[in-house]
């Protein structure tokens, strides 16, 4: 057994997708085997946030079980609106591990006192959007601002962004009040944009209170952030959680 690399018995390394290698504890590289091996795997589990036992074999026939404990970066949820039904959104998209970012296009409003829960909040104008925030494929929106003018901006802005999830507070007939001022302007979406537009928001959960509503929408967010379509437990066949398939690929001979 080598006195080096994270190949011991209760050795750690760690591995950052923004280095793409694996460090040991004190930032050094963990060069060779069998940080080759694992970068891959480590990669792999730190994007999905799942844990596994990876075994890896040496070109020497060595063979190493090693437990990666993969942590994703939350998933992003901006709120666009300052509205007191916003409050309960915040709340519960926080304690379900979202990063929270609430938006208002009013200045009068003390944003990080009426909303604590959130992480960040932004006070800009519709328009200036792509200047205040970075909506990338992890960035769920829920917008419900309850004015027509600064919903439209932000819903055009949202849906040419890569947001997986763009959700709008109101009637059906609303959004269709929307797209007829978008064709007026002659804006138009292509269908995998419209794809990413839920409206009316949430689950039909049956609720009306602010907080029955708030757990319609961000259940809704939570299953099109987990890649579910949401339904009753007692349908979904076999395990409740996803098993982790993760191999490791065989070390390159010396």
């Amino acid at each position: 057994m080598r006195t080096t690399g994270p190949d011991g018995l209760g050795e750690r390394a760690y591995y950052r997708p923004d280095e793409g290698r694996l460090t040991l504890p004190d930032g050094s590289p963990a060069a060779d085997w069998p940080a080759d091996a694992l970068a891959g795997p480590a990669a792999d589990l730190a994007e999905r946030g799942a844990a596994d036992v990876v075994r890896v074999e040496g070109a020497d026939g060595r063979t190493l079980e090693v437990f990666v404990d993969g942590i994703a970066a939350p998933d992003d949820l901006v709120v666009f609106g300052t509205g007191h039904d916003v409050g309960p959104v915040v709340e519960f998209a926080e304690r379900n591990d979202f990063r929270v970012t609430v938006v208002g296009f009013r200045g009068a409003v003390d944003l990080a006192e009426r909303f604590p829960e959130a992480h960040r909040t932004v006070t800009t104008s519709p328009g200036a959007l792509d200047e205040a925030l970075d909506v990338d494929e992890r960035t769920h929106a829920v917008v419900m601002t309850h004015n027509f003018v600064d919903d439209r901006i932000a819903v055009e802005a949202l849906l040419r962004s890569p947001a997986p999830y763009v959700g709008l507070m109101g009637p059906r007939e609303r959004f269709e009040e929307m797209l007829a001022a978008f064709d007026e302007e002659g804006t138009t979406f292509d269908e995998s944009a419209l794809d990413s537009l839920y409206t009316p928001i949430g689950l039909d959960l049956g609720g009306g209170s602010p907080y029955q509503i708030a757990h319609s929408i961000v259940g809704e967010v939570l299953a099109v952030s987990n890649g579910r379509a949401p339904r009753h437990l007692r349908e979904r066949e076999g395990h409740i959680h996803d098993r982790v398939d993760v191999d490791a690929p065989p070390s390159p001979e010396p």
